[in-house]
């Protein structure tokens, strides 16, 4: 049930951090299994009016990370982002659960993903497809639920009488004792501190990493932050419509909407091509698309200065503009359709997340590398060749295309390395912190791989596991 601060008991056997997807998942599966004694915190509100605080924005040194990518609310991420889904390939997931870097086998996986249609997500069936393989290249089904999941739906598990729930609490930190372990957390500015028995860390994947970065527990801070993944896209040209792509674009029917992404068969980079009606030119998309970012940034914020009037203004005048010569050029070209590329960035150690202290802000650095670019850009050839087709204004350089396929797709992924051995990973395959058994991580920072999948079913697979496993 909702409390207060001032009910707020001082000991809990649960402590759940975040009731976002992650959150209200663990907590609903520990419900099921007859726990109690749960207190579930969130920065926002049941009905969130500001899901995107100031003190959540994130700085990136490369590429735009979307503001609206971090929903501070119950529900988290699903009350704005799509129930697009995917699975994650076999040969990914074994590798790196053979390489001990990820607690779930490929048929364990499969398992838990089955689970996830208790909430709604597609029956794993669904993402069978009867496209044969072509020589070199292969096809991955997405699909999307309609309408959209949304967690906030799920709330009623809040009012629960094993349930304390509390809203607008900023978890700060853990604090380590002798004995036990203490959240720390404000409320109104004010500070309170509480012991758990377990502490499950379901916020975001920067709000996570920032958590722990600020907590006194041992911890592996060297590796903490590294190995950052997310999947920029971009459109990288149009061609005339040809009936053998008919099969790949997007179809509704009912409650679903599919569509069959192409990649390259023998490679391990895992980019696809989407090929969409329409007519688009990729240096145009860009342009529009980043002046669209800058308008985002300016949300909520008042143009007291006449140079910020003018400069916002500006922006969204020169926007509009190129949206209707967007609309004006497609018109034209009726019988087209683009390409849009969603890239795969690997686990890297130079792609980070650091927190300054000083100035209470996070930094992101993380950009897309030869190998990704040498992949994406064999993808395309091999996408003309095999269709004996001609991209109107393809990228024609590297540099080119890691310009126009540098859109932030804001699937934040890594940074909170798991693995076996404790002096090159953050947590171990119980997803618990090395040496703190009580204190877990579940959700996208712990993932080694990024595999272009949209990784929501998993993160609530990963979750039902969780609890199955390790909290009982």
């Amino acid at each position: 049930m909702q409390i207060t601060s001032d009910t707020i008991k001082k000991k809990y056997n649960y402590i759940i951090v975040g009731a976002g997807i992650v959150g209200m998942t663990v907590l609903s599966e520990l419900l099921k299994i007859g726990k109690k004694d749960i207190l579930i915190v969130e920065s926002g509100t049941m009905l969130s009016s500001q899901p995107y605080p100031s003190d959540k924005k994130v700085y990136s040194k490369k590429y735009i990370i979307k503001q609206n990518s971090q929903f501070s609310g119950v529900g988290g991420g699903s009350n704005v982002w799509g129930s697009l889904n995917a699975i994650f390939e076999k040969e990914l997931v074994d590798k790196y659960y053979n390489s001990k870097n990820f607690p779930l086998k490929y048929s364990q996986y499969l398992k838990y993903i089955k689970k996830t249609k208790n909430y709604g997500f597609p029956d794993i069936s669904e993402f069978q497809h009867n496209q044969t393989d072509e020589d070199v290249l292969k096809v991955k089904k997405f699909v999307q639920v309609t309408p959209n999941i949304r967690f906030f739906n799920f709330s009623s598990v809040l009012e629960n009488e094993n349930v304390d729930f509390i809203q607008n609490c900023y978890a700060e930190k853990i604090i380590k004792t002798e004995s036990n372990k203490k959240l720390a957390f404000t409320v109104k500015n004010d500070f309170h501190e509480i012991y758990g028995e377990k502490i499950i860390l379901c916020a975001n994947t920067i709000e996570n990493y920032k958590l722990l970065r600020k907590s006194s527990i041992n911890i592996n801070h060297k590796i903490l932050g590294e190995g950052f993944m997310n999947h920029p896209k971009g459109v990288v040209g149009s061609l005339k419509n040809n009936k053998k792509f008919k099969k790949y674009i997007s179809k509704s029917l009912k409650n679903r909407i599919t569509y069959l992404g192409i990649q390259q068969k023998d490679s391990s980079y895992n980019h696809y091509l989407n090929i969409n009606k329409g007519f688009k030119i990729p240096i145009i998309y860009y342009v529009s698309q980043r002046l669209l970012g800058s308008l985002e940034s300016y949300k909520g914020i008042l143009p007291f200065s006449i140079n910020l009037f003018m400069k916002k203004y500006v922006i969204l005048i020169l926007y509009y503009l190129i949206r209707i010569f967007e609309k004006i050029i497609d018109r034209i070209n009726y019988d087209h359709v683009y390409l849009e590329l969603y890239n795969e960035v690997k686990f890297n150690r130079n792609n980070k997340i650091t927190y300054h202290k000083e100035n209470n802000k996070v930094y992101v650095n993380y950009e897309l590398g030869d190998g990704e670019l040498n992949a994406a850009k064999d993808l395309i050839n091999m996408f003309e060749n095999k269709f004996n087709c001609k991209i109107k204004f393809k990228p024609k350089s590297k540099k080119t295309l890691k310009k126009l396929t540098s859109l932030d797709a804001s699937h934040h992924m890594g940074g909170v390395k798991c693995g076996y051995f404790k002096e090159n990973s953050v947590i171990d395959l119980d997803l618990s912190v090395h040496g703190e058994k009580d204190i877990f991580i579940c959700g996208g920072a712990i993932f080694p791989f990024s595999g272009v999948a949209n990784p929501t079913m998993s993160y609530v697979a990963l979750a039902i596991w969780l609890v199955e496993n390790k909290l009982k």
